[in-house]
């Protein structure tokens, strides 16, 4: 500098014999001027840039787990006072919200550990809060959606085995006038007599009892 030696400035470093001297790659500083190499960043810390005399803590929810580290990611947990964790260790039956463990809701299930909340599959159901598993569907009852907290009955003409998505139509010339049939054994037959289109009613074959 000006034909004379000059102490390295901060965020940079100078290895001798040279000319210039030379910036801070990302994620790495220096503090002090005179320095002949730089520093990385401690984990829980970054430098985006070049020529950094010092580096920043990670923001909120946010951290890195990493020394020389130019970013840091997002936690939807629990970040550690260093931040250079993040805890999504909610109990079963709970997840993060807000990362704050939260009761897993109606109509949902949490295995623990998860930061979201998982809706029931169709055939299931919870009717409470903090489940880690859904209930199927007892048999005589279904649900065809998912993320539910109850199940439907069954209706006249058809018949529902536990888990049921969908209702089932009692089989061919056999029928059923009440609901919450269970299995296409609580179809009744129609003997020599065939069922009408929703197997409710026995008749005489005919545009109406053809089933």
């Amino acid at each position: 500098n000006n034909h004379k030696c000059t102490a390295c400035p901060k965020g940079s470093y100078c290895t001798g014999g040279t000319a210039t001297a030379v910036k801070c790659p990302a994620g790495s500083y220096t503090d002090a001027t005179g320095q002949s190499s730089c520093k990385k960043c401690n984990a829980g810390t970054y430098a985006s840039g070049t020529g950094n005399s010092k580096c920043t803590t990670c923001g909120n929810n946010k951290y890195n787990t990493a020394a020389g580290s130019t970013s840091c990611q997002d936690c939807a947990g629990v970040v550690n006072a260093a931040h250079t964790s993040c805890d999504n260790g909610c109990p079963a039956g709970q997840y993060m919200n807000n990362h704050k463990c939260t009761a897993c809701p109606k109509g949902s299930y949490c295995t623990g550990g998860t930061a979201t909340a998982v809706d029931c599959p169709a055939g299931s159901y919870t009717d409470a809060t903090g489940q880690s598993s859904c209930k199927k569907c007892a048999a005589g009852t279904y649900q065809k959606n998912k993320g539910k907290t109850s199940c439907t009955t069954c209706s006249k003409g058809h018949y529902c085995p536990a888990g049921a998505t969908t209702e089932t139509l009692c089989p061919a010339r056999t029928i059923r006038n009440a609901t919450g049939g269970k299995s296409s054994s609580d179809c009744s037959s129609c003997g020599t007599q065939w069922a009408n289109s929703g197997h409710t009613k026995c008749g005489n074959k005919s545009n109406t009892y053809k089933y």
